[in-house]
C-alpha cells in the first residue's frame, strides 16, 4: 500500500524497523497495559479511564503525523497501545450495566466487531 513505501522513504526506515512500528512496539504496551486498565476499571470509575485512555491514543495518534524519526514514531506507537488498551477492558464492563443481560451477547459481539474495524 502506499503508507508502506511513504513510510519508509520518508522516515527513512529499513524493513526491520518498519515491522517493530507495526508489531511489537504496538502490540506488547497494548497487551500489558490492558491488564492495567482492566486491573484499575474495578477499583476506579470507568469513565475516567475510558476518558484519559481516548485522550492518550488521540494525542498520540495526532503527533504520530508529525514526526520524522523512527524513534519518535516508534514511543509514540508505544502511547498509542497505552491509550487504545483502554477501551477494550473498559468498554466491556461499561455495556455490561448499560444493557440488560438478554441483550448482553449481542451489543458485546458488536462492540467486539467494531474494535478491529
Amino acid at each position: 500500500p502506499f503508507h508502506d513505501k511513504c513510510m519508509e522513504e520518508c522516515l527513512d526506515i529499513t524493513d526491520t524497523e518498519f515491522g517493530l512500528l507495526t508489531g511489537p512496539t504496538f502490540a506488547v504496551s497494548s497487551i500489558v497495559m490492558s491488564i492495567v486498565w482492566g486491573w484499575l476499571a474495578d477499583y476506579w470509575y470507568r469513565v475516567y479511564i475510558l476518558f484519559f485512555g481516548l485522550v492518550v491514543w488521540s494525542l498520540a495518534t495526532t503527533f504520530s503525523s508529525i514526526v520524522y524519526t523512527f524513534w519518535h514514531l516508534a514511543i509514540l506507537r508505544v502511547v498509542l497501545g497505552i491509550g487504545q488498551a483502554a477501551v477494550n477492558p473498559t468498554g466491556y464492563s461499561l455495556l455490561s450495566d448499560f444493557f440488560r443481560s438478554e441483550r448482553h451477547s449481542r451489543v458485546l459481539s458488536l462492540f467486539s466487531a467494531m474494535v478491529f474495524t
